[in-house]
């Protein structure tokens, strides 16, 4: 059933010519003909939460990192980096050396987070900062007039004042940490 899935969504974006500013190439095709699936652990009655978390060059700069955190702790995370080739000074000394994963293609993290998303029918994104949801959300453009598919997505931008990653997070500035410290933070207020 996850090899149909993957097929087809291969097949909708292959079956077209390309321009030049659009991005599908071998890589894509071979990230999605081996991405496992990742089921969820959760009731499919229930909207499943993620935190959000992102990283990018600068204020209002390209996107560096992307975290999504599932509520449910038993569930996969989503974690993947883009290649920054000239960082800003702060990036380069805080975020990058923190990073701990390899940086991939635009291609692939587009192909990877389609295949995340997938087995959820209603997920929520949760986040603290608008310019993580830009980033999640231009993510999901694939070429001029075309998304990546996904399933229905919501989003919540969350108004935390005493909320500080970067005091709570265990490894500040890395998207995946800082993304644990907002559901951590989130779920003991809501409790």
């Amino acid at each position: 059933m996850a090899r149909q899935a993957i097929r087809a969504i291969v097949a909708a974006m292959t079956e077209r010519p390309r321009t030049a500013g659009e991005c599908v190439d071998s890589t894509v095709v071979k990230v999605y003909s081996t991405i496992v699936d990742a089921r969820r652990f959760h009731d499919s009655e229930t909207r499943m939460r993620y935190f959000l978390d992102a990283e990018y060059n600068g204020f209002g700069g390209p996107l560096i990192s992307l975290a999504l955190v599932p509520e449910n702790p038993e569930s996969p995370s989503f974690y993947e980096a883009l290649p920054c080739t000239d960082p800003v000074s702060w990036v380069a000394e805080h975020v990058l050396p923190v990073l701990r994963t390899r940086p991939i293609s635009r291609p692939e993290i587009v192909a990877k987070l389609a295949a995340y998303l997938r087995g959820d029918p209603e997920p929520v994104m949760i986040a603290d900062w608008p310019e993580d949801i830009a980033h999640l959300a231009l993510l999901m453009v694939t070429g001029p007039g075309w998304r990546m598919p996904s399933p229905r997505l919501g989003f919540e931008l969350l108004d935390l004042p005493l909320f500080d990653s970067e005091a709570l997070s265990d490894t500040p500035h890395n998207a995946r940490s800082d993304a644990i410290a907002l559901r951590t933070y989130v779920l003991a207020q809501e409790s």
